[in-house]
């Protein structure tokens, strides 16, 4: 359903192989979980998540998939219908309370540095 290939020269992505509906589970995750953030973890709770897929979700402000779940089987839902050849995407904002490395998106060129900052 999906893989991991180059979305520009210099930067990876999770990509669609195959059209994707929406609530369709993506991915269950296969986290190891830790108390330090990275730019490679996603936030479940008050633990960091490292993931062989997740830690290649790239940012969208207008995302077509969400993190659900919390515990030890967080899940990736579509959240849109994506179509085959897509970047699958989520809004960091909605995971993380503080990024260990805030960035200005390629979407509006807004600050995304986490919910509490």
């Amino acid at each position: 359903m999906i893989e991991i290939q180059s979305i520009t020269k210099d930067m990876l992505g999770v990509v669609a192989v195959k059209d994707i509906q929406p609530e369709t589970l993506i991915r269950v995750f296969n986290p190891q979980f830790s108390n330090e953030r990275n730019k490679y973890t996603i936030q479940i709770g008050t633990k960091h998540m490292m993931d062989d897929f997740g830690q290649y979700l790239n940012h969208s402000c207008n995302p077509n998939s969400e993190i659900r779940g919390g515990g030890s089987t967080p899940c990736l839902y579509a959240i849109k219908y994506i179509k085959v050849g897509a970047e699958v995407t989520y809004d960091y904002n909605t995971t993380e309370e503080i990024l260990s490395e805030p960035f200005y998106c390629n979407c509006h060129n807004k600050l995304i540095k986490g919910r509490y900052i």
